[in-house]
């Protein structure tokens, strides 16, 4: 099973602002507006935790199933790797 590592660019600017927060990567200018939940996915990402972690995490904090979660995580983390936003470990 595919249980990868995942981790914060340390280039990468963080600005919380109330519900939302900013992601802004200088090596590519990129930039990503995340919502509440896409923040608790980004504390997440600290090189400590695995996928399976972070579904977990989700299904308690955000009362959805394993599978929904797990859906939604993929599609997040996918776009937040496309931007160089988070570095995925086997």
């Amino acid at each position: 099973m595919d249980n990868p590592l995942y981790r914060q660019n340390k280039a990468v600017i963080f600005r919380q602002e109330q519900d939302e927060a900013l992601l802004f990567n200088p090596d590519n200018a990129d930039i990503v507006v995340i919502n509440s939940t896409g923040c608790f996915i980004w504390n997440l990402c600290n090189g400590k935790n695995r996928k399976k972690d972070i579904v977990n995490s989700l299904v308690e904090e955000f009362d959805v199933s394993p599978s929904k979660a797990e859906e939604d995580l993929l599609k997040f983390l996918a776009e937040l790797e496309n931007k160089k936003l988070v570095e995925k470990k086997s």
